[in-house]
Formats: structure tokens, sequence, C-alpha cells
């Protein structure tokens, strides 16, 4: 009955998209802190195949990163926004190394998908080091 009732929980929770969302790390795997962190960004226009680089500021929570701030005063977010697009990713893949037996976070990675209403898709791919 226990594991039947596992089962069906898992079930659920896949279909609806919260197991999407779970990541498996070993006991004491260091976390990176909420934050502000400066990075490196590879972006990547589809619709004109524009390819760059950038040293930007990226906020991070929860392991997320949720917005990449411009030095425009613009930025790129999580969440709701007035600008038609669709913020998706952002959860960040840990680099993890020891240093005599200690785990430390050595760099992490993740990418953005915006989407926006017209049609558009570009990527940002951030580095943490």
């Amino acid at each position: 009955m226990r594991t039947f009732l596992l089962s069906a929980a898992l079930l659920i929770c896949i279909n609806f998209g919260f197991a999407q969302s779970i990541v498996y790390e070993p006991i004491g795997t260091p976390k990176i802190k909420d934050g502000n962190y400066n990075s490196i960004v590879k972006y990547h226009n589809y619709g004109n195949n524009t390819i760059a680089t950038y040293e930007l500021v990226v906020t991070v929570k929860g392991e997320r990163v949720i917005a990449i701030h411009f030095p425009n005063e613009g930025s790129l977010h999580a969440g709701q926004n007035n600008s038609n697009y669709v913020y998706s990713g952002g959860s960040l893949s840990k680099d993890i190394s020891y240093d005599n037996g200690i785990p430390f976070i050595k760099s992490a990675k993740t990418t953005i998908q915006i989407r926006y209403s017209n049609g558009g898709i570009v990527a940002f791919t951030v580095y943490l080091e």
C-alpha cells in the first residue's frame, strides 16, 4: 500500500511538472547564496544569429538566476513583466571541486531562454566563477 501511494504521488508530480525542478545532490554539497553576482553572459539571438559575450550582473535566488541586469538600468527577469516576453530556465548547474575532502563550488552555469510575443527567441548562457 505504501509503495502504491508513493508511486501515485510521484506520477502526479511528474504530470504536473513538480518533479522537473528536483535536483539530487550529495549531503554537504555547498549552496550558492542568494544575491547579485558579476558574471560572463553569452547572448544568442536565434532570429538573426547574433552572438555576443558580456560581463553583466545577475541576481540569484534559490540557486536560480532570476534576473540579468544591463548597464543601461534595464533587465530581464523571471515573473510578470510588461515587455511581452516569457523567461524560462535559470537553474544553476554547479561544478564542485574538493579541497582536502571539503567540497566547494568552483563555478556554476545556466541557460535562460527569452521568448517574445512576436516569436523571437534569444538565449543567455550565464557563467558564475
